[in-house]
Formats: structure tokens, sequence, C-alpha cells
């Protein structure tokens, strides 16, 4: 699983872990930590962008029998925060990143996911300090850590920092398919589209189980004038399966969609990533993909539901 996870991002890999987990489970069936790893299997092909919704049910399964043999297993809780999410209890998730953070200060994982939450809700310094956190915890994050930061520079326009912040996950890790993709992401938003493309449909072509990276190329292909493979890739089905279950991915979706002038579509995926808890309205309001639709009275209400819900949580 750290093959997966710090390396790969290769199904086989995940599983593969799974199985041993599994078996694990079956020598010993008050195994909590087993339980609770195979459900961090599970949630993580949704968090790498390839699992599904059904991914985030076997997970939940395992972490609730993990959870009531070893109640505080932190791997379990962390995991789960990503599963509130995914049912739309975003309060929840956050009540329990606070409790996790309060509960275990050197845990890397509490950071990891209040890194995460934080991103969602649009408070970068906050997030990026807990990235930090996390690299001082654990230096071997640095490809982790590294990808995220680049994400969060990336939507603060600081694209050189992003690519230097990615330079140094390339060191440990060069061939992560995140540390590259999200390379091609920051490239195609600094103005190199048709290089952000090459790189984008290298990544997927070597890597194609990380279904969710396919709509970051769609957005560059409409930008580049190929319409047809555009619209091609955002209608497909595992896409769209795929971002049922995560809260960037449909909104990847939406951008794509807006940009192909399909609005109606654009606006029901964006519908869905708030709803998943996808609340980062700088970045909305910035994102320069949907400068068309700003004065859309759905773009406004979303915009103005996502004020509300942040102000009820603070």
């Amino acid at each position: 699983m750290g093959r997966y996870v710090y390396h790969t991002l290769a199904n086989e890999d995940v599983e593969e872990a799974i199985e041993r987990f599994r078996h694990a489970i079956e020598l010993d069936h008050n195994f909590a930590l087993a339980y609770c790893a195979l459900g961090g299997c599970y949630a993580n092909r949704v968090i790498k962008c390839m699992g599904d919704s059904e991914d985030y049910e076997h997970a939940e399964r395992a972490f609730q029998k993990g959870l009531a043999l070893d109640p505080k297993n932190y791997e379990a809780r962390v995991h789960m925060v990503f599963i509130y999410l995914a049912r739309a209890e975003k309060r929840k998730a956050r009540a329990e990143v606070e409790r996790l953070l309060q509960e275990a200060p050197n845990d890397v994982g509490a950071h990891f996911v209040a890194s995460y939450l934080y991103r969602l809700d649009g408070r970068y310094e906050r997030s990026l300090r807990e990235l930090d956190r996390m690299i001082r915890l654990n230096p071997a994050e640095r490809v982790v850590v590294s990808y995220n930061r680049a994400r969060v520079l990336m939507y603060q326009g600081k694209f050189d920092e992003a690519l230097r912040e990615l330079d140094l996950g390339a060191e440990m890790e060069p061939g992560h398919p995140f540390v590259r993709s999200f390379r091609g992401v920051v490239l195609y938003h600094r103005g190199d589209v048709r290089g952000a493309a090459t790189l984008m449909r290298e990544v997927i072509e070597e890597h194609p189980d990380v279904t969710g990276l396919r709509a970051h190329l769609a957005q560059m292909l409409a930008i580049l004038g190929e319409h047809e493979e555009a619209r091609a890739i955002l209608a497909d089905e595992r896409l769209h399966e795929v971002a049922l279950a995560d809260h960037d991915v449909p909104y990847w979706l939406a951008t794509g969609y807006a940009l192909e002038g399909m609005d109606d579509e654009a606006f029901e995926w964006f519908e869905r990533a708030v709803s998943l808890g996808n609340e980062n309205l700088p970045w909305f309001e910035r994102n320069p993909a949907w400068e068309r639709l700003r004065q859309d009275p759905r773009f406004l209400d979303l915009m103005q539901r996502i004020r509300e819900s942040q102000a009820r949580s603070r």
C-alpha cells in the first residue's frame, strides 16, 4: 500500500494490498489494524481519483468493524473524514478533523486531512501550515506534501513556486503520477496549454486507472480547440462514476463542460462538487475558465451558498 501511495498509484498494488489485508482478517477476525488498513485501501482508491462510491461503501464497512475493536484507531478516523464529505456531512467532517488535531497532534494523517479540508474551504495558509507540519513530523512524506502544496500555491497564482515544490517531489519520486499531472495543471494555468496537454496525455496513457485526471485533459483540449476529443472524454461513463464519489473531480469535470459551452452540464457537476464539500471559493471566483459564467444566476447562487455554509462553520 505504501508503494501505491508514495510511488506508483498502480491499481495492481492496491488490489494486492486489499487481498493481503483480507487474508490477515481471515487469519484473525479480531485484527483491528487489518480492518482499518483494508478500509484505507478502498478509501485511497477514491482519494486518488480512481475509485467510486462502491469503494467508499467497502471502506466504511471495514472501518466500522475496525473501530468497533479499536475506537481510537487514527487511520480509520482520518479516512472517515472523506466518507463524511462523500455523504455531504461537511460539518461532521470538520468536527472530526478538529478532534483529531487535538487528540493526535503528532499524527501525520491528522495533519494531512486537516490540510485537505482547509484547501476545500479555500483557507490556503492554514492548509499550507498543516502540510509543513507533516513534513516536519516525517520528511518521507515529501511526495504527498509536494503535490498538495503545489495545488494550493496554484490556487494562489504562485505558479513558479508551485513548480519548485513539484521539483522537490520529483527528486524523491520523479515518476509519481500526481507529481507529473499536477505539473501539467500548473503549466496549463501558467499558459503552456500545449505542453500541459502533452504531459497529461502521457500520464493518463501510463496510468489509465487514475480516471479523474482525464477531466483535466478535457479542459486542455477544449482550450486547444480539440472539441470532439474533449467532449468524448467528458461523456465517459467511468469518469462520471469517479466524479460522483469525489469532491475535486466533479469540479474538474464541470470546468471542462464550461469550456465546451455545455452550461447545464457544467452547473450540474459544479453543484455536485459543492454538495460534496468542495467550497474553494477564492479559486471558484478566480478560475478564468468560468469568466463567461460568473454573472449566471446559477453561479452567483452557488457562491452565496458557499459563503453562508462557511459563515455557519466559524
